[in-house]
């Protein structure tokens, strides 16, 4: 069984394992012209914001909606809880 996103939202560990929905993603150029992407993820509870940078975000097909299994870390920047996400996987339905 895998964690959840409230499960992991308390957590400080820089490596996190959890499954959410991408419920929206909103695609950002970055200075250099790379596009990347700010996301939505959320379970039955809670909602937060996750970034994904270039590298990932050009092999990735990111589909709102959908059901990722999410590896990354908590980041705290401006007072706002977000994920840096390093990795994320379709969990086939």
């Amino acid at each position: 069984k895998y964690l959840t996103l409230s499960d992991v939202l308390d957590s400080h560990d820089n490596n996190l394992k959890f499954v959410a929905v991408v419920s929206r993603v909103k695609k950002h150029q970055t200075k250099n012209g790379d596009d990347m992407a700010f996301v939505d993820l959320e379970d039955e509870i809670n909602t937060v914001g996750g970034v994904v940078f270039p590298k990932l975000y050009q092999r990735m097909n990111i589909v709102p909606g959908k059901v990722y299994l999410i590896f990354g870390k908590m980041d705290y920047n401006r007072n706002r809880q977000s994920i840096i996400i390093d990795d994320l996987r379709l969990i086939e339905r």
